[in-house]
Parts: structure tokens; sequence; C-alpha cells
């Protein structure tokens, strides 16, 4: 127990994904850390809202059900959705990915 308690605690990290603005925002214990454009779901896909905790990180992760398509920092949450990066650069800002 003592090897815990000198431990130092995780920050809180709160990520915000504005639709309608196609942006994200990402503060760490209460501070602003950035703010950046994204691609939500284009049309035919759906990227759902509400809050949700991550389950797992990957440096780079390969999408198996989009043709090996490249997704590093990925954060993972349920249902099969992820927040990752993308080279695809030109299409931030606007809805663009499969959600």
């Amino acid at each position: 127990a003592e090897a815990n308690s000198k431990r130092k605690p995780s920050p809180g990290v709160d990520i915000r994904c504005d639709v309608s603005g196609q942006s994200m925002s990402v503060d760490v214990n209460g501070w602003s850390y950035g703010r950046w454009k994204v691609s939500t779901a284009r049309s035919g896909y759906h990227t759902p809202r509400g809050a949700w905790r991550p389950f797992a990180l990957k440096k780079m992760h390969y999408a198996r059900k989009y043709d090996n398509s490249p997704m590093p920092h990925s954060i993972f949450f349920l249902g099969g959705y992820a927040i990752h990066g993308t080279n695809y650069l030109k299409q931030l800002g606007r809805p663009a990915s499969h959600g």
C-alpha cells in the first residue's frame, strides 16, 4: 500500500467533440490544453453523442474493417468507436469519417 501512496495522481482529461463545429477541445485538470479541427461521421455513418470513458489506447492501430487504414494515436470507446489521428489533413473540419 505504501508504494501506491507515492504515485502521482492521474491527470483529469476532458475531451469534448463539437460535431456541428467539427472541432475537439481538450482540458487537463481544468485547464485548456488545445483545440483542433476534426472530421466526424460523413453521410451514411454516425458519430455517437454523450459521455464516454475510453477502454484502450494504442500508439498505432490499423482498421481491419476499413482496408487496414492507419489510425495513429487511437483512443478506443465501446461500440467500435475511436478518436485518432489521420494523414488526410485536408478533410479535417468537415464530416469525412466512418464515425
